[in-house]
């Protein structure tokens, strides 16, 4: 028997989930890191200081280091934060889509999966956002271990780099070029 991904992606889900929780997400288009963060965020195993204050460590705050306002958890991370919300607004003008209103992580996920796109552009669409819960964990950790702050307006910049470059580099069956990708990447993409 050969090895497949979809076998291996099983067997993880069987050994490591508990029953109930939804299966891995894998998107072929990201790198095997973003997957796996992502795959993390939606389990809320990401180390915040929310989660880590609930192992007992000791942290001198609780606040979440961008904002300096609210308790560092995964949704106010990557949704409810001020920053957060300006970038996922940015995000979705650039693909000119309508922004929801998404109160978790899993939302935008199950927002992703309702949609009426082809899959071609749904897997483009999954790829940026996945891009953007990158960017935005990376901006984060700058923040607390390099202590240097990335300039804000750099974020987006990044976002639409690297999506385009998982994407592109990941699918060889999409065409796609960096000016019609930089207009909107969804009607960018030719197959």
């Amino acid at each position: 028997m050969g090895f497949s991904v979809h076998d291996t992606r099983q067997l993880i889900d069987k050994v490591s989930l508990p029953n109930g929780l939804s299966v891995t997400r894998w998107n072929r288009c990201v790198s095997r890191k973003v997957n796996i963060m992502c795959s993390r965020v939606l389990r809320d195993r990401l180390p915040t200081r929310w989660n880590l204050s609930l192992k007992s460590l000791e942290l001198p705050s609780l606040v979440f280091p961008m904002c300096d306002d609210h308790v560092e958890k995964n949704d106010h991370l990557f949704l409810l934060c001020n920053l957060a919300g300006s970038i996922w607004r940015r995000v979705f003008r650039w693909v000119d889509l309508v922004l929801p209103g998404w109160d978790t992580l899993q939302d935008i996920f199950d927002w992703l999966d309702m949609l009426s796109l082809s899959s071609e552009r749904k897997t483009a669409l999954e790829s940026i956002i996945q891009t953007v819960i990158w960017v935005m964990w990376r901006f984060r950790n700058d923040i607390i271990f390099v202590k240097w702050f990335h300039l804000k307006f750099f974020i987006f910049d990044d976002i639409v780099n690297m999506s385009y470059n998982w994407f592109v580099h990941r699918n060889n069956k999409v065409k796609a070029t960096w000016v019609n990708w930089l207009q909107n990447p969804l009607l960018a993409i030719s197959l």
